[in-house]
């Protein structure tokens, strides 16, 4: 996400992600691709506690009021639902594809 205020100079060459729903689509993407190749490409995502400390420090450094604190966390909150629903079912579809038969 880029903050047009923090960074009046950036220039947007291709924004993949310019909604929030595009947001959540990529979350549910990203976690149902990274169940699928997890065991091909070790990586992990962020642990919840890295997660709020990127939160709480973003928070701090751009100078959020209440209001963008709460829109911020509840955004990201929504994400890391959709991440899970997207991790779900790639699990699902990883364990059907994994069965003999």
């Amino acid at each position: 996400m880029i903050d047009r205020e923090a960074c009046p100079d950036v220039c947007v060459q291709h924004m993949e992600i310019n909604t929030i729903f595009a947001y959540y689509r990529k979350m549910f993407i990203y976690s149902r691709s990274w169940q699928l190749y997890r065991e091909i490409v070790h990586t992990r995502p962020l642990s919840n506690s890295e997660r709020v400390d990127v939160l709480l420090k973003t928070i701090q450094r751009q100078k959020y009021r209440f209001i963008k604190s709460l829109s911020l966390t509840l955004l990201l909150i929504t994400g890391l639902v959709f991440w899970n629903i997207g991790s779900l079912i790639g699990y699902s579809s990883l364990k059907r594809s994994n069965k003999p038969g």
